[in-house]
């Protein structure tokens, strides 16, 4: 990152420890290989193994107006190295991304059915200030990975497919090779309901669903826009 994002990181940070976040991603330092070209996205769901650390949350802190407004200072803000990351397997298990040096999420990947929520969230307003979110992705096999981003704290996709409560996704299929991905809010579906009178939030979502596992997944350069 250069210095521009680095200041931004430092804001994020300090924003995340006030606000009670626990944990921190798991990163792969080795995480420099050439992008792939953009993908194209639809609907989905997905599942996990991954990090060891003991829970947390990062959706306890003060509300969108915590440094005065909108948080237009966090689009281009690399999530996965500003913030803390959590897996959802399918067996309910909730976990922290152990955490490691600068770089990309890394996952292990496991379970039969494959299905692991993996995610990040606060109590910021972003659905309202950006347009989009990008990021890179790259598996040791072929996945069927999904993203979402929505308004509110959640962990688990899966938990509220089954009751009902289907999130706004796109399909982000995956392969072994750097994949960029550049994800419109619009193209996410179905379209989220908001609760106007609920507190500013968000949370991103990549999603696995296969039928078996193991895979490792990895995540990189994870942004607004």
């Amino acid at each position: 990152m250069g210095a521009r994002e680095d200041s931004y990181s430092v804001w994020v940070i300090a924003l995340a420890l006030l606000a009670g976040c626990g944990g921190a991603a798991t990163r792969n330092g080795s995480a420099a290989e050439e992008g792939g070209t953009a993908g194209s996205m639809s609907a989905g769901s997905g599942g996990a193994e991954g990090g060891t650390a003991a829970g947390g949350t990062a959706g306890g802190g003060t509300g969108g107006g915590a440094m005065g407004g909108t948080p237009e200072w966090l689009v281009d803000v690399d999530l996965d190295d500003a913030f803390p990351w959590f897996i959802q397997d399918h067996d309910g298990a909730y976990r922290t991304v152990e955490s490691a040096s600068q770089g990309s999420v890394h996952v292990r990947l496991e379970g039969s059915p494959l299905e692991t929520t993996i995610s990040t969230h606060n109590h910021l307003e972003v659905v309202q200030v950006a347009r989009g979110v990008t990021f890179r992705a790259k598996a040791s096999k072929p996945l069927a990975l999904f993203v979402s981003v929505k308004s509110s704290l959640d962990s688990d996709y899966f938990a509220a497919r089954e009751a009902g409560n289907d999130w706004p996704v796109a399909a982000t299929p995956v392969t072994t090779d750097w994949t960029t991905f550049e994800v419109p809010f619009a193209e996410l579906a179905p379209p989220e309901t908001r609760d106007p009178t609920g507190m500013p939030a968000f949370t991103i979502a990549f999603i696995v669903e296969e039928e078996s596992g193991p895979a490792e997944l990895w995540l990189d350069d994870v942004h607004f826009f």
